[in-house]
């Protein structure tokens, strides 16, 4: 699994910051030639919470993930897509006594 989890310190500074997504890219150098490649890609919500993550080689899709989250910023649901954005896998998250 990709960054199924954003550690409460690097959440706070995503919603204190109000950052809404962040992207990743590499410079290949090849003699005269640069290419540039976007390698991550991620969404936040307003509260800071991971909504999707898409992990990039040479600029294709590789992993694919999106998140939910209830009102207590508790995951809720999780799936994963292979690169053509079909569903992979879908996990649902219930908490008892939060």
């Amino acid at each position: 699994m990709m960054g199924c989890c954003v550690s409460v310190t690097a959440q706070e500074s995503v919603r204190d910051n109000k950052i809404r997504s962040i992207v990743v890219y590499q410079e290949k150098y090849d003699m005269l030639i640069t290419r540039k490649y976007k390698e991550l890609e991620q969404n936040f919500d307003s509260r800071g919470n991971l909504l999707e993550e898409i992990t990039y080689n040479r600029a294709k899709s590789q992993k694919h993930f999106k998140y939910q989250y209830d009102s207590e910023n508790n995951k809720i649901k999780e799936e994963e897509f292979d690169p053509s954005g079909r569903i992979i896998e879908s996990s649902e998250y219930r908490y008892e006594n939060v």
